[in-house]
């Protein structure tokens, strides 16, 4: 459906398969889960793409603010890395990273403290900020 619709000057909203051939390995593509119903028909493109390209698993991250879309995903492709979305602040963030089976942890840079990256890492849970908008802050978090 989204395909019909012309945002701006003819360009169309490309296909996901679309996007992952044109990134071909590029870089890492991070694709968030929006929806219920996304995991499988994710994790099926995606595990195509790798087995036809012999692609790195690795050169995926399947993230979603739904931690419950994660674990699902993770169920029809373990080998490709997640990550849990955090909308909010909430305690014990690194075990509910744990406890979604995700290798990765995002959250708004402010809440990201010393002592979380500490029990994040002792789990083996990578730590990611977002909206970082200017170079001193992303210095700052390096």
């Amino acid at each position: 459906q989204l395909k019909k619709y012309d945002v701006g000057k003819g360009e169309q909203i490309p296909l996901l398969q679309e996007v992952v051939e044109a990134v071909n390995q590029r870089a890492v593509l991070n694709i968030e889960l929006k929806a219920a119903g996304t995991p499988g028909p994710v994790a099926q493109l995606l595990k195509e793409y790798i087995t036809q390209k012999n692609a790195d698993p690795k050169k995926f991250l399947i993230s979603s603010f739904d931690h419950f879309l994660v674990k699902e995903f993770q169920q029809y492709a373990p080998e490709i890395p997640t990550a849990i979305i955090f909308e909010g602040n909430p305690i014990k963030r690194a075990q509910m990273a744990t406890d979604a089976g995700a290798q990765t942890a995002v959250l708004q840079y402010k809440w990201i403290s010393p002592e979380f990256i500490k029990d994040a890492h002792a789990r083996g849970i990578k730590v990611y900020g977002y909206t970082v908008n200017d170079a001193q802050t992303a210095h700052t978090l390096q």
